[in-house]
């Protein structure tokens, strides 16, 4: 192996170190979530090979490496650009021409590693010191993940097993254990190799010659990993259940394996030289280790939270913060700047650590210049224009995230989440988040109503989607009483007693749903009054769903009605009408009354107006069916004949002029007109008589007798003896004719006249000579 005079002791002094920048890239660098450009710094004293010095105009950047002496930047286009080298060149910045697809890069000591899409392996350097390890296998594919360690290259392929080559200064590194399979990741330290199993166990080899410190030595039964590191002599391995286990340090025992007792928490690690460094998932960092090589890369700054990572140098630390700054601490005894964080760095996505430089991917944080559509239900895909989206990891909808579904520098789509709520939208990036400056409409949308009808009062569940900041639920218009929202797809509301048939609409922050098809809302009936009525007679019926009456009936019979509100209508009780249940009908259905309608009769009028008793009447009207009788005012009479509509009956004996009332089993109803009961005079007895004689009249009507009168003169003295008969008195200055009896309903003529017999009571004088006057 040949070197120059100043690599040679450099190089002598990085393997005592342990070359603890191998550590910080076990498995290759995975792409960055952004590209951006790179910021580097340190490189002072003799550690000064132009590592720092990134070449102008690089960017688009989606990782970064650290090596010894050089630096590596991995593309968005798929090329790598290699920079420093100036101290022990040995051709790791010699990117080999037209490498192109490269998803994955690795920075060794002396040597540079790049895993392109087709699962291929290119290396390059090694000039001097080539101990083998850029000479990757022939026929070497399906790769997955590289490592580059001191003096060894590692690969993991596709099928779980592991490649390694190099190892020229041998220490078993590269002696891959036989039958090896089931890897996930690898890790490569300065004399030995790690695996990390599917099963959460771990595999080691190497440490042969004098460099076995224990590093190899997995402990019995560690189970439970998912993630692995290799340090300058020792191993790390993270479980599950967030704890960490180290071993190693035998023979260069500066506390790296002295794990803090009681640390827990931890989502991720990184093994320096002598350091030991564990991020916690509250953004804290632990460090251990740092014995006899202390540098204070191991003293984690008071106070630092919010990291997101971490990694470890030679002799210093770096931690990336959420908020895209870079802290860095050590260099006590090394000090060429590589903790001198420069100035107003921030946007770092991430960061890695070398020997005496350290690195930073920075992309500047995402903007958002506008979106289409302005707003979308559920399930629909949003276009968000912008710079600097690359890599976006969410788009949230006021406040609910999802993940995009296309991503690219300009553009991002993504498709609105179930809980989305009206608001701006928000992209995230490892970098930051970008806000939009307008606010995006969640639209609401009703997939379904169930049921599909029902009265007023009754339940409906409302399923849909955008069911948030929710404002109104109506029907037709109508406000629902009591709505609740369940979820953002689902509410409950109960239909308004004022409720019509209709859509079913919700309205949001977004905007107004309207359901696809209309609601049915099912009238009912909740009484009326009067609960007795004739025909003719207005009833007034309250209920609810009363919006679009088209039939009102009465025991089946229709009636005229008038809607006065959504809970009341009056109909008038149809003419033919008999007691029976009110029925209300409309598009949602027919409500019944739980009471039954009495109808009572109603007398329209009757013919003749006026009659004799015996005579027949007829009496017209509505709902006479099943009539039991007919009052002739108060005076009962069976009728002869009865329909619905009209009644036949003889004015009983007793009848008296006055309202005739039909009675049926529902009630009664009266006339508004008089029946005029005619007196009738069928005898007069004695046929002729005195002045003062007695005389019995016969007939009947005789009720409510005003006179009785005797061929014109009255008889104040008559007593009317029953409804048949009168006794009078012939008057005094009656003469022969006629005897009338008047009453209420007419006036009775005899039919013979009456002869008034004269009487002589005197005369004077007692004695008178012919010629001469008497009065008698």
């Amino acid at each position: 192996m040949t070197s120059s005079t100043r690599a040679r002791p450099l190089l002598r002094f990085c393997m005592l170190a342990a070359l603890s920048v191998l550590l910080l890239f076990p498995a290759g660098a995975a792409p960055a979530t952004a590209t951006g450009t790179v910021v580097a710094w340190g490189c002072g004293g003799f550690t000064q090979a132009g590592q720092c010095t990134v070449p102008s105009g690089l960017s688009g950047v989606t990782a970064v490496a650290a090596g010894t002496f050089h630096s590596l930047a991995l593309k968005s286009d798929g090329t790598v650009v290699a920079w420093g080298c100036a101290v022990d060149n040995v051709g790791q910045c010699n990117v080999p021409s037209g490498l192109s697809g490269v998803t994955a890069i690795a920075a060794g000591s002396f040597h540079s590693l790049a895993l392109k899409s087709d699962g291929t392996v290119v290396a390059w350097g090694c000039a001097v010191d080539n101990v083998g390890q850029c000479n990757v296998p022939s026929g070497l594919s399906g790769v997955t993940a590289i490592a580059a360690g001191s003096f060894q290259s590692l690969a993991l392929k596709s099928d779980g097993t592991v490649v390694a080559w190099g190892c020229g200064i041998d220490n078993g590194q590269c002696d891959v254990p036989s039958g090896l399979s089931g890897v996930t990741a690898v890790a490569a330290g300065n004399v030995h190799s790690l695996a990390l199993k599917s099963d959460g166990t771990v595999v080691a080899w190497g440490c042969g010659g004098g460099s076995d410190t224990g590093q190899c030595d997995v402990p019995s039964g560690l189970s439970g990993v998912t993630a692995i590191a290799a340090g300058g002599g020792h191993s790390l391995a993270l479980k599950s259940d967030g704890t960490v286990v180290a071993w190693g340090c035998a023979g260069f025992d500066w506390g790296q394996c002295d794990v803090p007792s009681g640390l827990s928490d931890v989502v991720a690690i990184a093994a320096g030289d002598i350091t030991s460094l564990a991020l916690k998932s509250d953004g804290t960092v632990v460090g251990w280790g740092c014995g006899a090589g202390d540098a204070g890369q191991c003293n984690v700054p008071a106070g630092l939270t919010g990291v997101t990572a971490i990694a470890a140098g030679s002799s210093h630390s770096l931690a990336r913060r959420s908020d895209g700054t870079v802290v860095s601490w050590g260099c006590a005894y090394t000090d060429i700047g590589q903790c001198s964080v420069p100035s107003g760095l921030s946007g770092a996505i991430t960061v890695s650590a070398g020997y005496g430089h350290s690195l930073a991917l920075v992309a500047p944080a995402p903007k958002i210049s506008g979106f289409s559509p302005g707003g979308a239900a559920v399930g629909a895909v949003v276009t968000i224009g912008g710079s600097n989206l690359g890599g976006a990891t969410s788009v949230s909808f006021g406040g609910v995230a999802t993940a995009p579904t296309f991503v690219s520098s300009t553009q991002v789509r993504a498709v609105v989440p179930a809980a989305a709520r009206t608001g701006h939208l928000d992209v995230t990036t490892s970098v930051g988040t970008g806000h939009s400056s307008g606010t995006f409409r969640v639209l609401p949308r009703i997939t379904s109503v169930s049921p599909p009808s029902g009265p007023a009062g009754a339940a409906v569940t409302i399923a849909g989607s955008g069911f948030t900041d929710v404002g109104a639920v109506k029907f037709n218009g109508v406000p629902a009483t009591a709505p609740s929202v369940d979820s953002d797809h689902q509410i409950t509301a109960h239909v308004p007693a004022a409720a019509t048939g209709g859509r079913v609409t919700v309205t949001t922050l977004g905007g107004t749903a309207t359901s696809p098809t209309g609601f049915v809302v099912v009238p009912t009936i909740t009484g009326f009054f009067p609960l007795v009525a004739a025909p003719g007679s207005p009833v007034v019926v309250n209920g609810t769903g009363f919006g679009s009456v088209s039939s009102v009936k009465v025991h089946g019979v229709s009636a005229g009605f008038s809607v006065l509100s959504h809970t009341q209508l009056r109909l008038i009780v149809p003419a033919a009408a008999t007691n029976g249940f009110i029925t209300v009908t409309t598009p949602g259905g027919t409500a019944l009354s739980a009471l039954i309608l009495i109808v009572t009769p109603r007398v329209v009028g009757f013919a003749p107006g006026s009659a004799p008793v015996g005579a027949k009447v007829t009496i017209s009207g509505n709902a006479f069916g099943g009539a039991t009788g007919v009052l002739f005012n108060g005076v009962l009479a069976l009728p002869a004949t009865v329909t619905p509509t009209q009644i036949t009956v003889l004015v009983p004996a007793a009848a008296s002029t006055g309202k005739l009332t039909v009675v049926t089993s529902a009630g009664a109803g009266q006339s508004s007109g008089t029946f005029r009961v005619l007196p009738r005079i069928t005898s007069v007895s004695p046929g002729s008589a005195p002045a003062g004689a007695t005389v019995t009249i016969a007939g009947s009507g005789f009720t409510d007798v005003t006179a009785v009168k005797f061929n014109g003169v009255p008889d104040g003295s008559a007593s009317v003896d029953s409804d048949h008969q009168i006794t009078a008195h012939v008057p005094a200055s009656a003469t022969s004719g006629r005897i009338t009896v008047t009453t209420a309903g007419g006036t009775a003529v005899s039919a013979s006249g009456f002869l008034a017999v004269p009487t002589i009571s005197g005369f004077a004088p007692g004695a008178a000579a012919p010629g001469s006057p008497v009065v008698v």
